[in-house]
């Protein structure tokens, strides 16, 4: 069954903090809309496009929704539930809010209109990291929220940041192990860019602050990746979505408009060099067969078809991909 998030973007509405990688600028010029007429004018927009045997939540994103003053999270909440009341399809709401905006009384609203997820914004589970983002928050509130919200039964979804400012390739890491242990059942990915109208960018351009470089990032996400697939905690996104605001001629760092799949494309390359040495196919008189379906076949390729060129510098001046729909593997290796 497909899932669908009902996006109805609050934007900043409800945080009261200015975060160093946050664009206030940007924010400033983009208001939210919460009038009850709005909110059912977006949720009917996107209920044309939804499948009626399909599934979906009514996702409140964009700001700390839990920040908002009580009446008008409510006021948010009963438009939701009309909609659950009436569309089937529409099993319950997803949240998303600030660690230290969580408390039991809260809760107890959000379990009453049938909240089913929400998204903690934690980026980092190091106190100095968070200060350096004058996040205003701490690691002991970002356990709190977890635990209460495992305790209220409501999924708990944690969002991570890569490479901010204080931090490094141990902390992420170690960070995505926290959160695991704090009984995540998803999570999203961002690496930090820096956005100009920043605190951010007057760090970097004061020499306080350097990003992180694309490879980095994406070899960092690879191993969080694996700590989060041990565990089968569902990746929900890698990489900032693209928009009018966010791309390549915006951002300063590790910002590609395809993260995710550079992503998963450098974990099947690692993949492929281990099972041609198991594999015992080694010399450059060898020729190397991949099998893969067609929805793999960029990945297997590598962007730029890096992991072609890899493997071939590695292993086999000769290396074929077959598409085939015989395999349900991301791939099958043959020597010819």
């Amino acid at each position: 069954m497909r899932k669908y998030n009902i996006a109805v973007f609050i934007t900043h509405a409800g945080c009261g903090y200015d975060c160093v990688f946050c664009d206030q600028k940007i924010i400033t010029g983009q208001v939210a809309d919460l009038r009850a007429e709005k909110v059912r004018e977006t949720i009917d927009f996107y209920i044309k496009y939804i499948a009626s045997d399909a599934e979906a939540e009514i996702a409140f994103f964009g700001g700390s929704f839990t920040g908002l003053e009580k009446s008008a999270m409510i006021n948010l909440l009963e438009i939701a539930f009309e909609y659950i009341k009436k569309y089937k399809f529409i099993t319950g709401v997803r949240v998303s809010t600030r660690p230290d905006y969580i408390n039991r009384e809260i809760l107890d609203i959000l379990l009453k209109y049938n909240v089913k997820n929400i998204e903690l914004g934690i980026q980092s589970l190091f106190d100095d990291v968070l200060q350096a983002c004058k996040r205003g928050c701490s690691v002991a509130d970002c356990e709190n929220a977890c635990k209460l919200i495992n305790l209220a039964g409501i999924g708990l979804t944690g969002q991570m940041m890569l490479g901010l400012p204080g931090s490094s390739r141990e902390k992420d890491i170690k960070t995505a192990e926290k959160l695991v242990d704090w009984g995540i059942k998803s999570a999203r990915i961002y690496p930090a860019v820096i956005l100009k109208e920043t605190e951010l960018y007057n760090m970097y351009e004061r020499g306080e602050y350097t990003p992180i470089g694309l490879d980095e990032a994406v070899s960092r996400a690879c191993e969080i990746k694996k700590i989060f697939d041990a565990r089968d905690i569902k990746i929900l996104r890698m990489g900032l979505c693209a928009s009018d605001n966010i791309n390549l001629e915006s951002c300063i760092g590790p910002y590609h408009p395809a993260f995710g799949e550079l992503v998963k494309s450098e974990l099947i390359y690692e993949k492929l060099c281990t099972d041609i040495v198991k594999y015992g196919i080694l010399g450059v008189s060898n020729d190397i067969i991949i099998e893969t379906q067609k929805r793999n076949i960029s990945k297997v390729i590598g962007h730029g078809r890096a992991n072609i060129i890899r493997l071939q510098e590695k292993f086999a001046e000769n290396i074929k991909i077959v598409e085939t729909d015989d395999i349900n593997v991301e791939y099958n290796i043959k020597m010819a």
